[in-house]
């Protein structure tokens, strides 16, 4: 769709709020193969974005058992179970803070620093470094 890919389950993507970015962008990444490896193919402007200040809007999807997480997926769609996934690479952004973000269930706007990833060693297409929450 114009606002990004449907999910599995047929749950469209957050929409995108004046001045953040839309998943549409990233979601746009081909995918190739290398050594058995699915390696992602960034187009020209994904690629202009790498090490560049964002802000995005996203759902939470912790990963620590804390109040604060310092380090969480965020993604496009709601999580709908606490052992599943909604999305690929493409639609998912390891998110690393200093301070760490309140636990959320509610969709979050996150700012710092887009890392866009060739060949991350974890999969991820996409790292946010030094997030924050923002208005």
């Amino acid at each position: 769709t114009a606002d990004g890919r449907i999910a599995p389950d047929g749950t469209p993507p957050i929409k995108a709020l004046p001045g953040t970015l839309s998943w549409a962008v990233l979601q746009g990444v081909e995918t190739a193969k290398k050594d058995g490896k699915a390696i992602p193919q960034f187009d020209q402007e994904v690629s202009a974005l790498n090490e560049k200040p964002i802000k995005i809007r996203g759902f939470m999807v912790p990963t620590e058992g804390a109040i604060k997480q310092k380090r969480f997926l965020l993604s496009p769609y709601p999580p709908s179970c606490a052992f599943c996934l909604t999305a690929g690479p493409d639609s998912l952004i390891d998110v690393q803070t200093k301070e760490g973000i309140k636990t959320a269930f509610e969709p979050l706007v996150v700012s710092g620093k887009l890392h866009v990833l060739e060949e991350d060693a974890q999969g991820f297409y996409y790292r946010i470094t030094e997030a924050m929450e923002a208005e």
